[in-house]
């Protein structure tokens, strides 16, 4: 059986028998503790699971305090409706839960919780206080719980209508488990970060949350938005913060973004939401990114709070225990949808601000035309600060936009998209040297580090040798941080950095299973600027070499224009000046 210990041999004589050995249940405490890993990894699990289930209450007031990171005490109350005392001893029996009812259920999930796990992972691995009152109650009642306790005593206490949660020494009884957390000011950090995004989840909630006794953020109920984001992220972001809002026949985006002139050398300030819910999805995250473009300087990360509301059956929550991941019905037109209304909202506050708009696409009206197009005459360049190195126009070569690479030959125009270029050029030499004697490297003088989502430190370091194969050579330097010290040699004219940023989630992707797939999705995540980066005389010399392919299989990188249609493509490009 594939992934079963060889059972030993043991030696009798001539005759060799086999022990085999035998399947056994494991004990129930065990069997919750392993379980338990997949919902609780560390103290802000437990903080995002309990005020879950506050919230899927009902609650408009929440407290949430910590001590010593959350590693000695987590006590989260809530003002909603409370647990029916007859149903605390089953709260913590698992997948035992009051949000869904049948099968049907799961295909339009409209609660933060419904697995039944959050409850019983938490006492599988720590004690637990659970206290709270109905409204047809006049008194509350107490449970408290330890690791493998199998009928907790129940008891008359005072509380308000609402709940109490106090979860004290986590993973004492799971030494192996406590030894893999950090320190106590790395813990507390990714609590602040959990209480930030539920303080941003829900605009009508009131929240405190309290540090070893020291009030750290308390945010009321009746701010506006952009007070709330104040309280929240700072005055700082807030100042330079704008508001937007979508809506498509099916979707909704609204929230804030940063200007591009804004921008932290983390991602801490990100922030998504599906139907009020937190998600750490890749796919939004590139969205927004790709919308941003080359706005934002390399390494550094822009600020955004957005809310997406979609049809619950569109979405399916279901997919990992933490309930980070999402996956959607029509996952391209959510992408296109969140990317399109930032990038026009990032247009519409361009003016006076950083932001460059993309460059202008081919026009509509444009017609395929051959390999290459050539049009008599020479259009009039209405627009001389988006032409590139004037000494190369006196030869009879410009770059309009960073992008577009104009020649004349035989008294002509020949305009190709210069990106385009670029990544079917390092394609072709990438696939090349694979083939022949693997991709070339060129080791760094001073290591790149680039910081990552600390999940995905190990999933990038255990597909090291992957990586490597497609030019790549790295390790994983920090808990949330990788260090590159060798890249392909055919990228040496290329912004570093950005080209990493964009190939972060194909090492994270299971489905990125080839050094092929990994090289083809490096050449599609070149950045904008790669064009200018390597200048006229680069892609002239990569002209030539695309022209010596020959016509077949290969893209079309032109379109047929007239003069009018360069003339709108000159003065609607984004000056570069």
């Amino acid at each position: 059986m594939a992934g079963r210990n060889p059972a030993p041999q043991v030696q009798s004589g001539s005759v060799e028998s086999t022990i085999v050995p035998r399947i056994q249940r494991l004990p129930p405490l065990l069997a919750d503790q392993i379980a338990a890993g997949e919902v609780v990894e560390r103290p802000a699990s437990v903080v995002k699971e309990l005020a879950e289930n506050a919230l899927d209450a009902g609650a408009t007031r929440m407290i949430i305090e910590i001590r010593r990171g959350g590693l000695e005490l987590i006590r989260v109350t809530d003002d909603g409706h409370g647990i029916h005392p007859d149903d605390l001893r089953l709260a913590l029996d698992r997948h035992a839960t009051s949000k869904i009812r049948t099968a049907e259920d799961l295909a339009a999930i409209r609660s933060l919780g419904f697995r039944g796990e959050a409850l019983p992972s938490v006492a599988a691995v720590a004690r637990l206080r659970l206290v709270s009152r109905i409204a047809d109650e006049d008194a509350g009642r107490e449970l408290q719980s330890i690791p493998g306790d199998a009928q907790p005593q129940i008891r008359p206490a005072a509380h308000p209508v609402g709940t109490t949660v106090e979860v004290s020494a986590l993973f004492h009884a799971v030494p192996a488990r406590r030894r893999f957390l950090r320190a106590e000011q790395t813990e507390y950090l990714h609590v602040l970060d959990t209480v930030r995004r539920l303080a941003l989840s829900r605009p009508s909630l009131a929240l405190r949350f309290l540090r070893d006794g020291r009030r750290v953020l308390n945010v009321r109920a009746d701010l506006e938005p952009r007070q709330r984001l104040q309280h929240v992220l700072g005055l700082r972001l807030e100042a330079g913060a704008r508001e937007l809002e979508y809506t498509a026949p099916d979707m909704r985006l609204a929230g804030w973004l940063s200007e591009p002139a804004f921008h932290r050398s983390q991602s801490d300030f990100q922030f998504l939401f599906l139907n009020g819910r937190i998600v750490r999805d890749r796919q939004l995250s590139h969205a927004v990114r790709v919308a941003y473009g080359d706005a934002v300087p390399p390494g550094r990360f822009p600020a955004y709070a957005l809310h997406l509301q979609l049809d619950p059956a569109a979405a399916d929550v279901n997919v990992h225990p933490t309930k980070h991941e999402v996956r959607f019905r029509r996952a391209r037109d959510v992408h296109d949808f969140v990317s399109s209304c930032v990038r026009d909202a990032l247009g519409a506050m361009s003016r006076g601000s950083a932001v460059a708009e993309p460059p202008a696409p081919w026009p509509q009206s444009a017609t395929p035309g051959s390999r290459w197009f050539s049009m008599p005459g020479n259009p009039p360049m209405s627009a001389p600060s988006l032409i590139q190195d004037p000494a190369a126009a006196q030869a009879g070569r410009l770059l309009i936009a960073g992008r577009y690479l104009v020649t004349q030959r035989d008294g002509a125009l020949w305009l190709v998209d210069g990106l385009a270029l670029c990544r079917e050029i390092f394609h072709r030499r990438l696939m090349g040297e694979l083939r022949a004697a693997g991709v070339r490297r060129r080791p760094l003088l001073v290591p790149l580090q680039v910081p990552v989502a600390e999940g995905d430190v190990e999933r990038i370091e255990s597909r090291a040798v992957m990586i490597a194969a497609s030019g790549f050579v790295l390790h994983c330097s920090a808990p949330a941080e990788i260090t590159i010290r060798e890249y392909p040699v055919a990228l040496s004219a290329c912004p570093l950095l950005p080209v990493v940023r964009g190939l972060v989630p194909a090492w994270t992707d299971k489905h990125m299973a080839t050094a092929e797939t990994l090289i083809g999705q490096l050449c599609a995540e070149l950045p904008g600027s790669t064009p200018a980066d390597i200048g006229i005389a680069g892609l002239t010399q990569m002209l030539g070499e695309y022209s010596d392919w020959g016509t077949a299989s290969l893209p079309r990188l032109d379109r047929l224009l007239g003069p009018e249609d360069l003339a709108r493509l000159l003065s609607e490009a984004p000056s570069h000046a």
